[in-house]
């Protein structure tokens, strides 16, 4: 206890010695002298290097909680907008100046918006550069729990911060009220949310009730890194809501998403409304690398719709309760998807309904090459996995100016995929599966050796179901669903295909619950199954 003592001391002098002004908060008032109300007001004021706001708050306080061994914030109005241009709010100095940690799960002071949730308050509205806000609990305000708010909001770090949460960062607060936001971007450049260095832990972003993170305005050169979202901090709690984990929109340009897990929120991460030249990569999107549970998304991973531009990498994406990855509208040209690892998603991996590239199709494979057609000079990556999407990426190859492509290498099973991007960085969905349980090996298995279209699965279905069909010899066949009364509702396949055994996927949008019947036609074979939808 005395060395932390000492330390703490240690740190305000050194902070005198640079020139800068050690504002301390010592209660939990709502206003006057010592309440963090008044330090925000004197950080503000003019003074020649950055002010430092730290917390000394004593044991006695009327609204220290022993329980959780946490003080507790409650203001009234809303804060004064943080406009000292480098104001550090620094909340490890609470337990500093105590000389231990009470609050073992989280952070010591929490900042709870509560009492002004009926005035529509932001908790800390930042209008300056460079401004820190470090090991905070911040919760329960209208707006957005922290706003950096406008174009003067450049170069500010969140780190350390439990956002939404309660204080352990595994529950919702005690009234459970959340505002639009828990980190609010509008028109800032070049502000860090996540870790500076590893004596941090992540911020916890979870709970809020339009977008955990969220950047707008022709903001730039953010990044959002090492966060968890949507989920609390013991990565089992879904505190998510209907929400969506990180939007980014409205102009939004140049931003990074990077190495964060996001579950639990409707959408894991949505580009829209023309966010351009984003990165998103290193993301646990649903799921982890081991293809863990509890994580999902309840509708999809990652929504691209009306943006342009963006680079959608090395993430791993599963589980989500439709989608993994969906792209939409022709307005969404150039978005790149490249080594991903995309499965177990209730629904397809790749959506896209662009219009503007056709997925590849898998003609043949042996235990060392895969080959097919797709979009000529397209850049094909091959993937296995477990039913139709993409879990291991095996490696790429470029198709030539007639669309073939053959890549060698080893393969493995049990079905094989692959995608395709061509040179204008448009990426193709998923092809439909190729069955390497039925390619002819040493231990002498072979190929499909009848016509059989197999009854969906799940039957009842909600939203969409996988239809698995297999082809003994290379043939032109349809696949088309209709309803009781024989009007067509949609064609799932059209085409001359290869031998093998596929699967491919029905999403019931807009399609009213009932009875369905899909019919299968291959040359002479002609089969029908019925689906049952249930919405």
């Amino acid at each position: 206890m005395i060395n932390k003592t000492l330390g703490f001391f240690l740190l305000l002098w050194l902070y005198s010695l640079a020139g800068a002004e050690i504002i301390i908060v010592t209660n939990t008032n709502d206003s006057g002298p010592g309440s963090l109300r008044q330090a925000i007001l004197d950080a503000n004021a003019t003074h020649e290097e950055p002010d430092s706001i730290v917390f000394q708050i004593p044991l006695n306080d009327a609204n220290y909680v022993a329980a959780s061994g946490v003080w507790i914030i409650r203001p009234e109005t809303e804060l004064p907008t943080i406009t000292g241009i480098g104001t550090f709010i620094e909340g490890r100095s609470q337990s500093d100046f105590i000389g231990t940690d009470t609050n073992p799960d989280g952070p010591e002071i929490v900042l709870d918006g509560s009492k002004s949730y009926s005035t529509n308050a932001c908790g800390l509205r930042v209008s300056t550069e460079g401004a820190r806000i470090w090991v905070l609990n911040i919760r329960s305000f209208a707006l957005a729990n922290i706003w950096l708010d406008n174009e003067y909001s450049d170069h500010c770090n969140v780190a350390g911060c439990y956002i939404g949460t309660d204080e352990t960062g595994s529950n919702a607060p005690p009234d459970s009220a959340n505002g639009d936001a828990g980190v609010f971007i509008q028109g800032g450049d070049y502000n860090h949310i996540g870790q500076p260095d590893d004596s941090f832990g992540p911020n916890v972003i979870s709970g809020n009730n339009w977008s955990d993170v969220l950047i707008s305005s022709t903001s730039y050169h953010n990044v959002i890194a090492g966060n968890i979202i949507g989920l609390g901090a013991d990565l089992e709690a879904r505190l998510g809501t209907s929400s969506i984990g990180v939007s980014i929109q409205q102009w939004a340009d140049s931003n990074g998403v990077y190495d964060n897990i996001i579950g639990a929120n409707w959408y894991g991460i949505k580009l829209w409304l023309n966010a351009s030249y984003n990165e998103i990569a290193g993301n646990m999107i649903g799921t982890d690398g081991t293809w863990r549970d509890g994580w999902a998304n309840n509708n999809g991973g990652i929504w691209i719709q009306n943006s342009q531009y963006n680079f959608i990498f090395d993430n791993v994406i599963g589980n989500n309760g439709y989608f993994g990855v969906k792209i939409e509208d022709t307005q969404s040209v150039g978005n790149r998807l490249i080594h991903n690892h995309i499965s177990e998603n209730n629904g397809p991996g790749i959506i896209n309904t662009t219009g503007l590239i056709n997925a590849p199709v898998v003609t043949q494979v042996t235990d060392f090459s895969v080959s097919g057609t797709a979009p000529p000079n397209a850049l094909i990556e091959i993937f296995s996995d477990p039913e139709d999407e993409g879990r291991t990426f095996l490696g790429e190859i470029m198709a030539d100016a007639s669309g073939h492509f053959a890549w060698n290498g080893e393969v493995i099973g049990p079905y094989i995929t692959a995608t395709a991007t061509d040179a204008s960085n448009n990426t193709s969905a998923f092809s439909l599966p190729y069955d390497f349980t039925g390619v002819p090996d040493s231990h002498g298995s072979s190929l499909p050796h009848a016509f059989e279209l197999r009854q969906n699965y799940p039957n009842p279905f909600n939203g969409s179901t996988k239809i698995r069909f297999s082809l003994p010899k290379r043939t032109y066949m349809t696949l088309r669903i209709y309803d009781l009364q024989g009007r067509e509702i949609i064609t799932l396949a059209e085409d001359t295909f290869p031998e093998g055994v596929y699967v491919t996927i029905w999403s019931s949008d807009g399609v009213p619950s009932g009875m369905y019947l899909c019919r299968l036609e291959a040359g002479e074979y002609v089969a029908t199954r019925k689906f049952i939808l249930q919405k």
